[in-house]
């Protein structure tokens, strides 16, 4: 017998709602609050293209009760004051029925208006640990920040002296908290700069001067990220005997490009690559139609696929009311790539996924 897919068994049954009365106009219209400019912007307009070519795929299959589900984007610069503004825009002019957000700034800024407006707001890739209870309306199909920098930590076991470098964000700083923590007074320089900084020389000076065995890389990834690892290759030799640990900020070999000698050996932690048949056809698909999504990694194109085919197909389940999406989303077993069988109960975190280690090899990431 040949195997169908999920996601043909999903259209099907979307297209077999159509013309289900319903509980609210008609429509259904989901806003995206994603980095679509700025330093991060790769990353939002990659997910933009696999939220594009999903929603082809739902509107092909029916849609939400026979009519076309809407996508409706504002740029929330993974900034905290713009995913507000973005949130106010979406909700209270374009009047959308579910909202979904990129960076952990993005989600976290967001989670106090979620609760007041009961408008529901679920993430394919925001993951700093706080996110777990900040609001009942808010979810996210990632992983948390405690799964890679538990990971991390493992990693930087045995160094007796270890440095950070981070970028001033939710995200990052979520990361830097757990391995100050854990790591204590192993820990002798910490660096922080800003999402806007480029130069970068006078803060890998200070971490050059002291003499660490390993230091973590914790930028967000995008030109923040480029720009730290190629000033660091400037003076490669003063790292020659340094442990240098990251995520996932350097998982893609374009990011670590023109940094051969530096990155060799570099440890990366990050989800195990997804080599499903089902989800290498699906990435295949979206670069073919809208272009190239290779630095969001393969966890994250699935993930985002997921939000977007669980949210239509609760909706057609229940309705647009956010309040009974909201109690489906976390009761019923969810559908997709990465979230399929799964249930989020009473976590705002989807459970179960397991982390994995890279390491750079002849200038390849290669899972260990």
């Amino acid at each position: 017998m040949k195997k169908i897919s999920f996601l043909a068994i999903l259209a099907i049954t979307l297209a077999g709602c159509a013309g289900t009365p319903t509980d609210g106009d008609g429509t259904f219209k989901v806003g995206v609050i994603s980095p679509l400019s700025g330093g991060a912007a790769q990353y939002g307009l990659e997910q933009q293209r696999v939220f594009d070519y999903t929603l082809d795929q739902i509107n092909a299959g029916g849609g939400y009760r026979g009519t076309d589900v809407e996508l409706v984007y504002e740029d929330g610069k993974c900034s905290g004051s713009d995913a507000v503004t973005a949130f106010q825009k979406l909700v209270d002019i374009d009047e959308v029925d579910v909202v979904t957000t990129l960076c952990s700034s993005e989600s976290l800024a967001i989670a106090p208006l979620t609760e007041s407006s009961q408008v529901l707001a679920v993430s394919a890739t925001s993951s700093n640990p706080d996110i777990e209870g900040a609001s009942s309306f808010l979810y996210s199909l990632s992983y948390s920040d405690d799964l890679i920098g538990g990971a991390m930590l493992e990693q930087l076991k045995g160094f007796k002296s270890v440095a950070i470098i981070s970028e001033q964000n939710d995200y990052n700083i979520g990361l830097k908290n757990i391995f100050e923590a854990a790591l204590g007074d192993t820990v002798v320089a910490s660096e922080m700069f800003e999402p806007t900084m480029t130069d970068f020389r006078n803060i890998i000076e200070k971490v050059s001067n002291a003499d660490v065995e390993a230091i973590v890389l914790n930028p967000f990834g995008g030109t923040t990220a480029t720009n730290l690892i190629k000033q660091m290759a400037e003076s490669a030799a003063d790292f020659e005997d340094t442990q240098l640990v990251t995520h996932i900020a350097y998982l893609a070999d374009e990011a670590r490009a023109g940094v051969a000698d530096l990155a060799e050996g570099m440890i990366i932690v990050d989800v195990p690559q997804m080599t499903g048949d089902d989800i290498v056809q699906f990435q295949a698909n979206v670069e073919e139609k809208h272009g190239e999504v290779t630095n969001i990694g393969s966890y994250y194109v699935a993930s985002s696929h997921d939000v977007l085919m669980n949210l239509v197909e609760l909706a057609n389940e229940v309705g647009e009311d956010s309040v009974a999406l909201r109690d489906a989303l976390v009761a019923d077993e969810l559908v997709g790539f990465v979230a399929g069988g799964l249930s989020l109960g009473t976590n705002n975190f989807l459970k179960g996924v397991q982390a994995a280690v890279y390491v750079v090899t002849e200038g390849v990431a290669v899972m260990q």
